[in-house]
């Protein structure tokens, strides 16, 4: 398979990224409410022993944004020391900024209402903004690596929403993280089993998803 570079750069050093899915067995999805940073940092430390050098991480949605216009300065507190504690062992991490499918479950924000994550605007707006208000907090812990949108935002969303709103909600939600002047790389996070490669018209196209990541 070709490829275009043999390696992933990060600056001007080539970089190889091993990592895993993380929740906290103090929680799971829910690890927030209950961190435990003692916990956590044992739990890096066996994947790190692993040979592990960063992990994926989840802003659970609708804990980290209890309202259209607010973030709970209690838990980015806690993902601030789970971002040190990441650094303290050499290792990075991935933040994920909209969980609201996590595990086979749906979990809204109690104020979404209803209203659709690709075409209804204000709702859009919510989503840009909860994106570039994390970014712009986090962007310079040397522990953060890159960015990802979203969690199987095609099961979250819709199943068979149209190409152009896709696009254009891929649009605004990775230009809010750069408004943020966020530097590391950011991608989707999925979507990349639509009609090229699955059959199923779920909206996604890759060729929309790599003029953005």
């Amino acid at each position: 398979m070709p490829r275009p570079a043999a390696r992933i750069s990060v600056g001007d050093h080539s970089v190889t990224w091993i990592g895993a899915n993380f929740w906290s067995r103090t929680g799971g999805p829910l690890m927030w409410r209950s961190y435990d940073g003692e916990v956590v940092a044992e739990e890096l430390r066996v994947l790190r022993d692993h040979g592990l050098n960063m992990t994926r991480s989840f802003f659970y949605w609708p804990d980290f944004m209890p309202a259209p216009d607010r973030v709970d300065e209690e838990l980015c507190a806690r993902f601030a020391d789970f971002l040190d504690r990441h650094h303290t062992l050499g290792m990075t991490t991935v933040p994920t900024f909209l969980v609201g499918h996590m595990s086979g479950e749906n979990w809204d924000p109690s104020w979404r209402g209803g209203r659709d994550l690709y075409s209804d605007v204000w709702m859009v707006s919510r989503q840009a903004w909860f994106a570039k208000e994390m970014a712009g907090r986090f962007k310079g812990h040397p522990a953060v690596a890159g960015w990802l949108v979203s969690n199987e935002m095609p099961i979250y969303g819709r199943r068979d929403a149209p190409r152009e709103e896709v696009a254009a909600w891929a649009q605004l939600v990775v230009d809010a993280v750069r408004a943020s002047g966020a530097p590391q790389p950011v991608s989707l996070g999925d979507g990349a089993w639509g009609l090229e490669n699955s059959g199923h018209d779920n909206g996604f196209r890759l060729r929309d998803c790599a003029a953005l990541t």
